[in-house]
């Protein structure tokens, strides 16, 4: 990732600090579905590419225990330094946390049994260079197992306030071919980067859900503080600008209210595959 990439991240780690537990509540079916594709057992070592504030590898700790070991990796050291924090919190012993580039891990070839990335590939500018470094430092049939969101009309919970952002002169969607949630929601994409990779045995499956608000001010918090585009959009805007944002938010999702909540479809595409053995 380039340097603006960790400034526009670190921006933002606060608040995923903040709404860590959340996040992770969110995603537990994602998580649970990586975990037991990968399976990582007593004494292995699993990285976690772009884990953010912890996620799936503070999951992944107590399961590689006794003599096992967790290293969870992010470009920005905020995000590292709540990482770290979430990690003490939990009494993890076996964690430990790191900043790093992941088109250029400092791992060895060969380091670890399992390498995770939940909701992390889709926002760096080169996957298939982050999928090589994942195969690189995997040992012979290590496995690998990565979370991305499918299209945007299957996440509106995600997508609406984009696009009313984008709407009031802001720019928080990413163009065509560019970092962003939705980069690769291409199923037969994803399973060709694999594939060109050099992964062995991919499997890709849809994971349907809803995510359940208690209130619009619940998400609408979320939604303009943790993706950096968001937050640079809604800072940019004026007073009266930003009333008429949430105006016609309030109005959008109209369709999604259920007995006083925000319920929204959610559909995320999950990928597992292995590393060939010779």
């Amino acid at each position: 990732m380039s340097a603006i990439d960790t400034e526009q991240w670190s921006s933002v780690a606060d608040g995923w600090s903040e709404h860590a537990d959340q996040i992770d509540d969110e995603a537990q079916a994602v998580t649970q579905w990586m975990l037991d594709h990968t399976a990582p057992a007593p004494g292995e070592t699993v990285l976690d590419l772009g884990a953010g504030p912890g996620g799936a590898g503070l999951r992944a700790a107590r399961l590689v225990t006794p003599g096992g070991a967790v290293l969870l990796s992010d470009v920005s050291p905020a995000m590292i330094d709540a990482a770290r924090t979430r990690a003490e919190r939990l009494g993890l012993q076996n964690v430990s946390a790191e900043v790093a580039d992941a088109t250029a891990l400092p791992q060895p070839d060969g380091h670890a049994d399992v390498v995770l990335c939940r909701f992390a590939l889709q926002a760096m500018p080169d996957p298939a260079a982050v999928l090589a470094q994942a195969l690189r430092v995997l040992a012979p049939g290590g496995r690998l197992a990565l979370a991305v969101f499918a299209a945007s009309e299957r996440n509106a919970w995600a997508s609406l306030s984009m696009q009313v952002l984008h709407e009031a002169g802001g720019d928080p969607a990413s163009a065509p071919g560019k970092p962003g949630i939705f980069a690769l929601a291409d199923e037969q994409r994803l399973r060709s980067m694999l594939i060109a990779t050099g992964f062995a045995q991919p499997r890709l499956e849809h994971l349907t859900d809803e995510r359940r608000y208690a209130s619009f001010e619940s998400w609408w918090a979320l939604r303009r503080s943790l993706p950096p585009g968001a937050r640079r959009a809604w800072s940019a805007l004026d007073d009266a600008t930003a009333d008429q944002v949430v105006r016609l938010l309030r109005e959008r999702v109209k369709p999604y209210e259920r007995d006083g909540a925000l319920v929204f479809p959610s559909d995320v595409l999950v990928a597992s595959a292995r590393k060939p053995r010779p």
